[in-house]
């Protein structure tokens, strides 16, 4: 069984180690094994578990979609604005 440290499965789920880090601490994800030295260690069933929490956040972005890309569609903060 593999073992993963807090920065390795961050990037195996493409988020930030704090983002993770914060997921654990707020109780979003429960707490896993720590080692002798109190740094945490992660399981294959931690990081399973975890990709489908962050699934569920940040679904797959499918850029094929024509709809998500409307000419004149601006963000909030230039609405309105012109050069």
């Amino acid at each position: 069984m593999a073992k993963y440290r807090l920065s390795q499965v961050a990037k195996l789920i493409d988020v930030a180690p704090i983002t993770l880090k914060r997921w654990l601490l707020s109780g979003r994800i429960n707490e896993v094994q720590r080692d002798r030295n109190g740094w945490r260690v992660f399981t294959d069933e931690d990081v399973s578990r975890i990709q489908t929490y962050a699934a569920t956040l940040y679904p797959p972005c499918n850029d094929s979609n024509p709809s998500l890309f409307r000419p004149g569609m601006g963000t909030a903060r230039n609405e309105g604005r012109t050069r």
